[in-house]
């Protein structure tokens, strides 16, 4: 069983004991040379840095490193992507966390409303400007991502431009005044040309580039042919369940949900 982050929010100080260090430099994170995570504190190197709350009485820090800053003896740095395969997938989720919060609080120090200087909003990651009073608070953009299976043993798989040989489901963003399911079934007939029904939930996932969540759902073919938006994607065609392309990394959902169907 995963063992849950018990999350804290500013002005809350991390107490005394042992820690997790996640610190970034740009988009990359601080890791030790043999691939572990950092638990020697390395945050004097940081700008700010961040509590992010409890695991097993451990505590979750980060914090953003300047760009030239020299690293100490042992410490490497590494991008969240390739970090998956040194990590557990708790661990991996923990850490783009760590870097959505960097991200917003290096990039949303003024107000975008009139400009004006912000604070921290209390116990939350909000910001509140000392000007307006208008609060704002770390952006979560869904994307919606659809398998379409022909009610039987096929799956629509598509590519796109600079992908090579690897396939996978279709996606897209949520648009304003637009469900999930409404998502699904409108960018399955928008990128590959066809008429889809039954959109089904099942399963989401924080993805920390830089800081969407991913929602999926399997759709069964209704009609219509494919033809796909040219300026979407490469390919679509229809594969077999043991007869599969060449798919997207485990770390995925995209995957996940290919390997449940």
């Amino acid at each position: 069983m995963a063992h849950m982050l018990t999350r804290a929010y500013p002005p809350s100080v991390a107490p005394e004991g042992p820690a997790v260090y996640l610190p970034f430099r740009g988009e990359d994170l601080l890791i030790a040379t043999d691939h572990s995570l950092l638990t020697t504190n390395v945050m004097d190197l940081t700008i700010n840095s961040y509590f992010l709350g409890m695991r097993d009485n451990v505590a979750i820090i980060t914090g953003a490193i300047p760009a030239d800053a020299s690293l100490p003896e042992g410490v490497q740095t590494i991008g969240l992507r390739a970090l998956y395969d040194h990590v557990s997938e708790e661990w991996w989720s923990l850490a783009g966390y760590a870097a959505q919060i960097v991200h917003w609080e290096t990039d949303h120090r003024f107000c975008a409303h009139c400009g004006g200087e912000v604070a921290n909003e209390g116990r939350t990651w909000g910001k509140k400007c000392r000007d307006c009073g208008r609060v704002t608070y770390p952006p979560v953009v869904p994307a919606v991502l659809a398998l379409v299976h022909d009610g039987g043993d096929r799956v629509l798989l598509a590519s796109k431009s600079g992908w090579g040989k690897r396939y996978s489901i279709l996606a897209g963003f949520v648009e304003p005044g637009e469900t999930f399911e409404e998502c699904a079934l409108r960018e399955v007939e928008e990128e590959a040309g066809i008429i889809v029904t039954d959109p089904v939930y099942t399963g989401s996932q924080a993805w920390p580039f830089p800081h969407q969540i991913m929602v999926a759902f399997t759709c069964r073919h209704l009609h219509g042919d494919i033809n796909i938006d040219k300026e979407e994607l490469a390919h679509a065609e229809w594969f077999r369940y043991d007869d599969l392309p060449q798919l997207p990394p485990p770390l995925s959902l995209s995957r996940a949900t290919i390997d449940a169907w």
